[in-house]
């Protein structure tokens, strides 16, 4: 066979190779002047692992001195020509049940990488994703692709907006707040332009503070993130002696500016309303904010 291309050669092998349920891996090649004269594909149990002794991590065995290969050679009209082919491989080649977990066998296709893009938006991970997939096409043969083919997409994707995921979260917001004109937000940035405080309650959330507002608690304990803010929900007690969520805040520093930034927007958010008392904890900051911004709430401070 004949090709007028080593790249369509190589896309042939490895059609050839998923068909008959193994996998390849790149070998030497010879260049002459800068043009590949020849090229070797491997089948991937080619070779035998060395097993060193004395190692604190045994790594699973997968080669097995398999011979079958394929060589592409340059011809003088700059085609390339299957020069050497060995079909017999050492090994029990994959059935078509185990074929989805080959690594040439199982790649995304841009209308699955659109759909993990979407169920991100809506905090779905990479596990659900698979298995809503595997729902609308049937059964996992038919997916085309492994459950890890699906965690390094999600993995990758997750790491591209990484840099951006700030400017993500205000803008959802925003597009939230004009979509909902009950719904409220405010933001404010550091001098590195990094989100620094944050604070958001939807139209339900104001409501309830209308009717169960007397008495709130706002608690700052909660551990911080991958992102050094800190969680301030604002909660109260409804007439069913159940919680409720009034709003909530994030802060990057404990201090005095930012909690009183906090509670000012918390006080716009709920039109001025003041709660007749607040329940909080020992922060010091906390306790000299407090009364600066709540002058006409009763300030309790557990331990």
């Amino acid at each position: 066979m004949t090709f007028d291309s080593l790249e369509e050669g190589v896309k042939f092998y490895e059609t050839y190779a998923k068909a008959c349920g193994f996998d390849i891996r790149s070998g030497t090649k010879k260049v002459y002047k800068g043009v590949v004269t020849s090229k070797y594909y491997l089948c991937n149990k080619q070779g035998m692992r060395e097993q060193k002794l004395g190692a604190l991590r045994r790594r699973l065995v997968t080669r097995e001195d398999c011979y079958a290969k394929i060589v592409f050679q340059r011809t003088k009209e700059g085609k390339y020509w299957v020069f050497k082919f060995i079909e017999a491989h050492s090994h029990i080649l994959a059935s078509p049940i185990s074929r989805q977990h080959l690594k040439g066998s199982s790649s995304l296709n841009s209308g699955q990488k659109r759909y993990i893009m979407n169920n991100l938006n809506l905090n779905k991970g990479p596990t659900s994703s698979y298995r809503m997939w595997k729902e609308q096409v049937g059964c996992y043969l038919k997916v085309g692709a492994s459950l890890d083919n699906f965690k390094n997409f999600y993995r990758d994707l997750k790491c591209f907006i990484n840099e951006s995921d700030g400017q993500m979260f205000v803008e959802m917001f925003v597009k939230k707040k004009e979509i909902s004109p009950s719904f409220f937000f405010d933001f404010e940035v550091d001098d590195t332009k990094s989100l620094s405080k944050a604070i958001w309650a939807d139209g339900i959330s104001r409501r309830n503070y209308s009717l169960f507002g007397d008495s709130i608690s706002m608690d700052a304990t909660y551990g911080t993130n991958k992102y050094n803010q800190i969680f301030v929900p604002f909660t109260g007690v409804d007439h069913h002696k159940k919680c409720v969520t009034f709003a909530v805040g994030l802060i990057s520093r404990e201090d005095v500016s930012s909690y009183t930034w906090l509670f000012e927007s918390f006080l716009r958010a709920m039109n001025g309303k003041q709660p007749d008392s607040i329940i909080t904890d020992q922060d010091p900051a906390i306790k000299i904010a407090l009364p600066n911004v709540f002058d006409k709430s009763v300030h309790k401070f557990c331990c």
